[in-house]
């Protein structure tokens, strides 16, 4: 399943600008093929700090979007969301965000509790609507609470009538090189659930789990299917004695292979004894997740309206930042590249586009194009100047 690649090829005949393809249609499919891994076993969250720019296909066919700042809140208030669709999440919640969320939403959403002055607002909360709650264990980093903390919300949390302590919430991280962990994982929850019952009476309605399902970016660094974790998964939520609802949170998993970066080659040069290509965008506009200094090879492809007359060539792709680190990928063979050419860098549908230093020297934010069949090529964004952002206002 890959994305339409095609589409990217026409875009960059008369774009000659930097730019993001997202692929809806290869989205939905995913999502598709998740779930049906899954065999009913578990509903899927969207996590849409992946890719906010998919958030509105992924509600159409998805019962959970994970919101993990006010500012996301806002992407989702604008695209109409049902408030009953999201968690609100994240680890730190501004007292005054927090506030408006409630009450925009009446406290519609569910919110997870990653702290006990988190806990207290929404205790306090409660006292007026009713609140859903779900507490978030920690994995022994600044996420999340201890066990002995989540018991004691729970019992303090009987004080108030219309705080509902629904679920718990885990997350231990990305990119797992083995399904392994995430049964441990799910047992070891499956445990909690039956403290929690037996130490307070309270029935945990439903389980938040992130498997941290890895997706390969780089030529040689195979992951373990994807197809492995989901029966791990599916077979361990079956073998558990926590008979309430389960929900599987995936961001990378899902968005990664449904989106592509574009930049052009604006000049080509050898230093000693290595051939540059030089593009107008760089690590500020795509960052790959374990990508150091260009090392690995990305999934990629060149487009040239000329005979590659050296395939064997072997090229270091460097943006356009003043920083020797802006090395998108060194060493690799890509034949006859020419200025004017475009490259196309696959499965950069999650968080690489939004994770680079976006306002280190004052470069503009490419243009991003949303793709269907049904929809054709829409533009979701056009190309955002950025030094307005580094101006000193003058009064």
């Amino acid at each position: 399943m890959e994305m339409n690649i095609k589409k990217a090829r026409e875009i960059a005949e008369t774009n000659k600008n930097s730019f993001y393809l997202f692929d809806f249609d290869i989205f939905e499919a995913r999502i598709k093929m998740i779930e049906e891994g899954l065999k009913g076993s578990a509903k899927v969250c969207y996590a849409m700090k992946a890719n906010p720019f998919l958030t509105g296909v992924a509600v159409n066919v998805l019962d959970r979007i994970e919101v993990c700042s006010y500012g996301e809140y806002e992407i989702c208030r604008d695209l109409k969301i049902p408030a009953e669709k999201l968690l609100i999440s994240g680890v730190l919640k501004k007292k005054e965000d927090l506030d408006k969320i409630i009450s925009e939403t009446d406290g519609r959403c569910i919110f997870t509790v990653e702290s006990w002055n988190q806990f207290l607002q929404l205790k306090e909360a409660a006292r007026v609507r009713r609140i859903n709650i779900i507490i978030r264990l920690t994995n022994k980093s600044q996420f999340g609470v201890n066990k002995e903390d989540i018991l004691e919300m729970i019992k303090e949390s009987m004080d108030v009538k219309d705080l509902n302590v629904k679920g718990i919430h885990y997350f231990s991280g990305t990119q797992k090189k083995h399904p392994d962990k995430d049964k441990k994982e799910l047992l070891m929850l499956d445990e909690l659930i039956k403290e929690i019952k037996e130490s307070t009476g309270h029935d945990i309605e439903e389980l938040e789990y992130g498997p941290g399902i890895p997706y390969s970016y780089f030529e040689g660094k195979d992951v373990l299917p994807m197809e492995d974790f989901l029966d791990t998964i599916s077979n361990t939520i079956n073998e558990m004695e926590f008979g309430g609802s389960v929900t599987i949170e995936l961001g990378r998993a899902i968005a990664a292979v449904s989106g592509c970066y574009c930049t052009r080659v604006l000049d080509v040069k050898k230093n000693i004894d290595t051939d540059y290509l030089m593009t107008d965008g760089g690590i500020h506009q795509l960052a790959y997740d374990g990508q150091i200094k260009g090392m690995y090879h990305p999934f990629m492809e060149v487009v040239r309206d000329h005979e590659d007359l050296y395939p064997e060539k072997v090229w270091t792709v460097c943006g356009s930042l003043c920083t020797m680190n802006d090395v998108l990928t060194a060493n690799i063979k890509l034949g006859d590249v020419r200025v004017g050419d475009a490259l196309i860098f696959k499965n950069a549908g999650a968080y690489s586009f939004a994770e680079g230093m976006a306002l280190f020297l004052s470069h503009e934010l490419p243009d991003v194009y949303g793709y269907s069949v049904k929809e054709g090529l829409m533009v979701m964004r056009k190309d955002v100047l950025t030094y307005p952002f580094n101006t000193v206002k003058r009064s």
